[in-house]
């Protein structure tokens, strides 16, 4: 399979924080024809990946590093806070959150660096040279084949409009000039979590939206218990404490 004679493609497998930024700076910058297709396996991650998206981000979940450092653009490292003051849309804001003024060393909401992604990835496809196209498709790559030419990729459950492949049951393939993985981190699946997954009192994903309910409805002389010490087992710590 090839696209001989057509303008090159770059698929984008993985539609969280890394992919989206990556189509948003493809799209900004090409200067040719382009495609970008940013691929991701479900709908509710896009934009956001495990640990922004919203449902999974109660509103004192905030980033773990200065909102100054969260700029899409490195040639514009005041973006965001200047997004958040600017142009974010506060109707639904809580307080503190709707009124503040948001700093380069102070602290913001992790909830809504999705919307950041989301206004910034539709300005850059508004925006871009004639001929650069975004084609945002559902689905999940499940093997890939480099050949002289490019890369065919196997892609189950393809759902997308604007793509020459076949949507459906039936896997498809799609031929792309350049691949960029930007599938995050797969949740592992340590040994002992089998024998206790269904139990009520093991929470294993604290980024879901029942992970937050279950995790903000314990009481207070509860035991819990921490498997990790990093990003979401800081971000469970600090929701337990700040729920007392």
């Amino acid at each position: 399979m090839s696209r001989t004679g057509m303008c090159p493609r770059v698929l984008v497998v993985g539609a969280g924080l890394a992919g989206t930024a990556t189509a948003i700076r493809l799209l900004r910058f090409a200067r040719r024809p382009l495609e970008v297709v940013l691929l991701e396996r479900r709908s509710d991650y896009r934009y956001a990946g495990v640990a922004y998206h919203r449902d999974g981000n109660p509103w004192d979940h905030v980033f773990n590093i200065q909102a100054g450092r969260m700029s899409a653009f490195r040639e514009d490292v005041h973006d965001f806070v200047r997004w958040a003051n600017h142009e974010a849309d506060r109707r639904d804001w809580p307080e503190p959150w709707a009124e503040l003024r948001f700093i380069e060393q102070g602290p913001a909401p992790r909830r809504i660096f999705q919307d950041y992604l989301i206004n910034r990835l539709a300005e850059a496809r508004r925006e871009a040279c004639p001929g650069v196209v975004l084609i945002e498709a559902d689905g999940e790559a499940v093997d890939l084949e480099v050949r002289p030419a490019g890369v065919e990729v196997t892609v189950r459950r393809l759902a997308a409009s604007g793509l020459a492949a076949g949507e459906g049951p039936e896997p498809a393939v799609l031929f792309a000039d350049h691949v960029v993985l930007a599938t995050g981190l797969e949740q592992r699946e340590p040994p002992f979590a089998a024998g206790v997954r269904a139990h009520a009192s093991f929470v294993r994903n604290p980024y879901s939206a029942s992970g937050v309910r279950r995790l903000a409805a314990l009481p207070r002389e509860a035991t819990v218990a921490i498997v990790g010490s990093v990003l979401s087992a800081y971000d469970s710590a600090g929701l337990l404490l700040r729920r007392g």
